[in-house]
């Protein structure tokens, strides 16, 4: 799922909490630059096999960058920092 979103700047609202995610492993630059992103579901959303998460919501909002911090303890800050 690695840039999947890429560049996805005219992107509002996602809801993939339906994705299986039990063995993702990259998700490098997944959201990467989506600057209009104000809602993100990632319920059920697992990232505990994912072995790249920098840049995953580098140069998202922050109010969803404070969503994400609240809802996934796991993520680190790899994933909000530049690729």
């Amino acid at each position: 799922m690695a840039g999947m979103f890429d560049n996805c700047s005219s992107l509002i609202k996602l809801n993939i909490s339906c994705f299986n995610t039990n063995n993702l492993t990259n998700i490098k630059g997944m959201f990467y630059k989506c600057s209009s992103l104000k809602e993100l579901n990632l319920f059920n959303f697992n990232t505990f096999n994912v072995l790249n998460i920098r840049g995953a919501f580098y140069g998202c909002s922050n109010d969803l960058k404070n969503q994400i911090i609240s809802e996934k303890k796991n993520i680190n800050i790899e994933a909000f920092e530049e690729i």
